[in-house]
């Protein structure tokens, strides 16, 4: 039984076959490099988690990716799922789908509290400016007004 685990899973097509493909690494340099041997239709992800092949391919069946197992160089094989592997599939599928589920509220929540911050900022610029654009209108006059209030005035 074969227990090396993969990053990355997906399917390209290359002389009209499409097959399921498998790697660790990058997705974009595998792309590139089954790009460059003739490979057409590349789609390949990131696995959740490390896989074996057949974790991989029922977790790609479970999201309705459908290709065959590549055999050697010029023949294919046709996968078929036990009900375990399709259990685990589905399990598979579920935590993925939970885990973006709270990447995208972690991001929202993000995005919102940066926003109150940066309003908060641009209501005290905002303050600010009035209150350089009154001494300004006002001159002196404010100024000796201020210092008056505060004791540093004298006369």
């Amino acid at each position: 039984m074969n227990t090396k685990l993969f990053t990355i899973a997906g399917t390209s097509t290359l002389n009209g076959e499409n097959t399921f493909r498998f790697a660790t690494g990058k997705v974009s340099v595998r792309e590139y490099k089954l790009g460059r041997t003739g490979h057409s239709n590349i789609a390949l992800q990131e696995l959740p988690q490390p896989m074996t092949k057949q974790d991989a391919i029922a977790f790609l069946q479970s999201k309705g990716v459908q290709a065959v197992m590549p055999v050697g160089r010029r023949s294919v094989q046709a996968v078929e799922m036990t009900e375990e592997q399709i259990a685990a599939a589905a399990e598979a599928a579920k935590k993925a789908a939970f885990v973006a589920r709270m990447a995208a509220a972690r991001a929202a929540k993000a995005a919102e509290r940066q926003a109150k911050e940066d309003a908060d900022f641009w209501a005290a610029q905002a303050g600010a400016a009035g209150l350089i654009a009154a001494v300004d209108e006002h001159g002196v006059e404010a100024e000796r007004e201020l210092a008056h209030e505060d004791g540093s005035y004298e006369g």
